[in-house]
């Protein structure tokens, strides 16, 4: 959601929370109070409080319009709902539902997770006749409440369970209105707080102005009659057809164990509040449907999505028909495909061109545009897949426009930063989910390298896209974007062999030729990573291993950790495999591995030009943490996305055991930082991304042209970047001289020193081998003395508490510089160890550490003769050295790279 409010907060105890568990319950008890089909009459809500009344309306996927209430000085409050309930299934009964109910602040890492006992519901035809709460603890049914919480605030993390018994006067509905309901908030709190004084410590974030979302759930328990088997929310149209939610469960993370082994199979609503001091011009009540607001047009209409939808069940049916009746899709099936694939193409068309326009697209309509089309896009790849009609090639051009498309469509809204509620974000995971297997399909099609790169690009955009709008993407999503990649890999190793391979064929390509595995590893798309941890959350661990005593600007700002998830124990990941040669001598030659025609994940070209380095770096950095960004910038340096995705789906890798050398690595969770062991060497390095690789490779050490190792092992590479000795040490240093490193995807960084020139650099392969680099929490910094041309041209971070050194090397800037210069069939390789550019036909180059403003000439140049990629290559002996130095001109500055020996 965009928040777009710039209402005053204030404070005060328990009111919010009152209101946003009357938000939640009132439509849990509606849908709790429903049984069968229960919808809320009118699909409504209504809200009172005071002289202010609001409605929400609930949109037939099951998301509520945004509400806004209004905070008063008044703490006891409370705000009361009201609504009508029916039974859309006619039936009767008398249901037992459990009801759960989550509230998650958006502007942080606050929730709450609640078990609210047992409804029981009676209905006669559908009318109900009564609700209760189910307090007798010998009743079959009867659940206590149950409450799981969590606060951050200042660096700390508040957890707490509490229970308690289920109470009749939560819950109250009218003589003579039965289906009435009316929610006693004021009881639920009360009862909450009055069980725990803690309690009030976790209300107290949620009764101050902000945004907040949540989820309802009814869960059927029994019907004494046996009449119903299940009972689902949902809303009704103006033909009183029933439409269930197709709200997904959410993520229910709290407590030991959690609460989401009592609702299984429940039906969730959703929706989201804005505590405002203000209500807007428009009143209690904005939005329709909930989920990105309305921030945005609708540009495709909710009639051609239903029947977009519609078409895709029909064609699905008669796909899934023909496959079964013999494997070839037949003739009509084919026209029928043709005809759904091109309204959805055009459906999408419509989007990407009124975003090309310059419209702003609503998030909800691109997203609901996405999930259906994404549907009829993946049916349609499997009918381009098992037809040999005249129509298919057809077929396959719509459904390869609307891939683009789509891709496109979704990308915008990580341009845009659109903040995803829960809905959204399980939107977003289906697409993903359905496009992935759709555009490998579309590669098995491809007859080119360039057009398998093309395919696999479009699948890296969706990848980034999770992570880049913070969306943790589910088991099945990570799974199909893995074995998508594996696909492109294979059809990538067919079309250099000239033919079909098996997998045994494929995983032979991986191993014996080093040019493919590291194009195949470089094209693959990274495996969707868990979202980062906020900034809090590192800074507590970091300061849990080193103490505060480092950074007594924010020692303040820690105040009571009653929780904190790391315990610094290092987790045993290993690396295993033997290896060739060591890494200062796999790094040192001439090349790394030949042509690559994309060196993975492009660096952040985005970033805002602020901080940075400066002269200070000769004269040394010293003190504490200014601010929060030692936070951000271990989740910056450390990659805690990419192995929070590794050890979340288990896919460690045990360290070795028997006698030959190996390699292994140790993983410590406080920094992100691997330990690798390369027989008498020991190296630091961050996990950079984990991408799919031949399940039957061999387990092998490599390096890219970047400069970054990678480590293969069972089906998946491993990319590593060079590591900072001292992490701590380095972001403690620059964030005290008020220069933040922007780390971009390849481990590299920079930092702005002015308006007009930053630095650009990388930390160093160094062999650490018997330092005790804990110890390290101070740095300082030597300047390089050495020619800028030369292997030692570096500048040295050196510990101040023990015998750690450092080199940080010069790194180029320009993001799309390997694109660039193999686009002239040249190979080129970055070396970590001494700094140096390879290219192909020239030599060694060395770049400066320093990026400044172009020239009015140098402007001009770059104008004239910039190549695809933004880049222009002006050549001109710049030390007076008598060789052939290059400025690597782009948009955004000047980068010399000098002639070396």
């Amino acid at each position: 959601m965009q928040h777009r409010n710039t209402y005053q907060r204030s404070r005060f105890k328990k009111r919010l929370l009152s209101q946003v568990i009357s938000a939640g319950l009132l439509a849990t008890a509606a849908t709790s109070t429903l049984a069968g089909d229960f919808v809320l009459v009118g699909n409504q809500i209504s809200w009172n409080k005071g002289a202010v009344s609001g409605t929400a309306t609930i949109a037939e996927n099951g998301v509520a319009s945004e509400i806004n209430l209004v905070n008063t000085n008044n703490v006891t409050t409370l705000p009361n709902v009201t609504f009508s309930l029916e039974d859309y299934a006619s039936l009767s009964d008398t249901y037992s539902l459990g009801i759960y109910m989550e509230v998650n602040s958006d502007s942080g890492n606050n929730q709450v997770e609640m078990s609210l006992g047992t409804v029981r519901v009676t209905t006669v035809n559908g009318s109900i006749t009564s609700v209760a709460m189910v307090t007798n603890s010998g009743d079959a049914h009867y659940r206590p409440v149950e409450v799981n919480a969590q606060k951050v605030s200042g660096g700390s993390t508040l957890n707490l369970s509490a229970s308690f018994a289920a109470k009749a006067n939560m819950i109250s509905n009218p003589a003579g209105n039965q289906n009435q309901v009316t929610i006693q908030v004021d009881n639920v709190v009360s009862a909450l707080s009055g069980n725990n004084g803690l309690f009030d410590d976790i209300i107290e974030r949620f009764a101050s102005n902000g945004d907040y979302s949540y989820h309802i759930g009814i869960q059927f328990l029994d019907a004494a009659d046996n009449n119903a088997t299940d009972a689902e929310l949902g809303t009704y149209d103006d033909d009183n057809n029933f439409t269930a939610s197709n709200v997904g469960a959410p993520a229910i993370t709290l407590g030991a164990p959690t609460l989401a082994t009592k609702f299984p199979s429940a039906s969730y609503i959703t929706g989201e509040f804005n505590i405002v001091d203000e209500l807007p011009d428009n009143g209690g009540s904005t939005g329709g449907g909930g989920g990105g607001g309305d921030d945005g047009e609708n540009v495709v209409d909710d009639g051609t999505l239903n029947t977009i939808e519609e078409d895709n069940a029909a064609l699905d049916n008669a796909v899934e028909d023909a496959i079964n009746d013999g494997g070839e899709v037949p003739e009509t099936v084919v026209t029928q495909t043709r005809d759904a694939v091109q309204q959805s193409a055009d459906a999408i068309k419509e989007i990407t061109d009124a975003i090309s326009g310059g419209t702003t697209v609503e998030p909800n309509n691109i997203l609901e545009a996405a999930r259906r089309i994404a549907q009829t896009v993946k049916t349609a790849t499997t009918v381009i897949n098992n037809s040999s009609s005249e129509t298919r090639d057809e077929v396959e051009e719509t459904t390869r426009q609307a891939v683009q498309n789509l891709v496109t469509a979704v990308n915008n809204l990580k341009q845009r930063g659109v903040e995803l509620n829960t809905v959204q974000q399980g939107t977003l995971n289906t697409v993903v989910e359905n496009m992935a297997p759709s555009i490998s399909g579309l590669a098995r099609r491809s007859q080119t390298q360039e057009d398998v790169d093309a395919q696999s690009a479009r699948l890296n955009q969706l990848s980034e896209t999770l992570s880049g709008l913070n969306v943790d993407p589910t088991p099945e999503v990570s799974q199909a974007v893995t074995e998508s990649g594996r696909a492109i890999q294979k059809r990538k190793a067919e079309l250099a062999a000239g033919g079909p391979l098996t997998d045994q064929g494929v995983a032979d390509q991986f191993n014996t030729n080093p040019g493919f595995r590291q194009q195949g590893t470089a094209t693959a798309p990274p495996a969707p990573p868990a979202a980062p941890p906020p900034p809090s959350t590192t800074t507590d661990s970091i300061t849990s291993r080193y103490g505060s005593g480092a950074f007594s600007a924010v020692t303040g700002q820690l105040g009571s950790q009653s929780a904190i998830d790391n315990s610094g124990t290092p987790v045993t990941a290993g690396l295993n495999g033997t290896y060739g040669s060591n890494m200062s001598g796999g790094l040192a030659g001439s090349g790394v591995g030949g042509a690559l025609g994309n060196a993975g994940r492009p660096g952040n070209t985005n970033l805002p030009a602020t901080g940075g380095l400066g002269g200070g770096l000769g004269g040394g950095f010293g003190g504490g943490l200014a601010s929060q960004g030692l936070g951000q910038g271990i989740g910056g340096f450390g990659g805690g996305n990419a192995i929070r995705g590794l050890l979340g789906n288990e896919r460690e890798i045990l360290a070795a055991t028997d006698t030959e050398t190996k390699y292994s690595a140790e993983y410590d969770e406080l920094t992100g930082l691997f330990t690798i062991n390369l027989g008498t060497e020991t190296y630091l390095a961050t996990l950079r991304s984990v991408k799919p690789a031949p399940t039957l490779a061999a387990t092998q050490f490599d390096f890219m042209p970047d400069g970054n190792a990678v480590f293969i092992d069972k089906g998946y590479a491993y990319i590593l970047a060079p590591g900072a000795s001292s992490l701590v040490g380095f972001l403690a240093a620059t964030d005290g001289q008020s220069f933040t490193p922007n780390v971009r995807a390849d481990g590299s960084f920079y930092l702005e020193l002015t308006e007009t020139e930053r630095f650009s650099g990388t930390f160093a392969f160094e062999n650490m081998r018997g330092l005790d680099t804990d110890a390290c929490v101070t740095v300082s910094f030597e300047p390089p003395t050495q020619e800028v041309n030369s292997a030692e041209y570096a500048f040295t971070m050196r510990c101040d508490d023990v015998d750690v050194s450092q080199r940080i090397l010069p790194y180029v800037d320009a993001a799309s510089f390997l694109n660039s210069v193999t686009a002239f069939d040249l190979d080129v390789s970055f070396n970590r160890v001494n700094g140096f550019v390879t290219v192909e036909g020239i030599g060694n180059l060395k770049p400066s550490f320093f990026v400044r403003e172009a020239t009015a000439a140098e402007t001009a140049f770059h104008t004239a003769n910039q190549d695809d990629f933004g880049l222009a290559y002006m050549g001109e002996d710049v030390n007076g050295d008598g060789k052939l130095d290059y400025k690597v001109i782009s948009e955004t500055g000047v980068q010399v790279l000098y002639a070396a020996d």
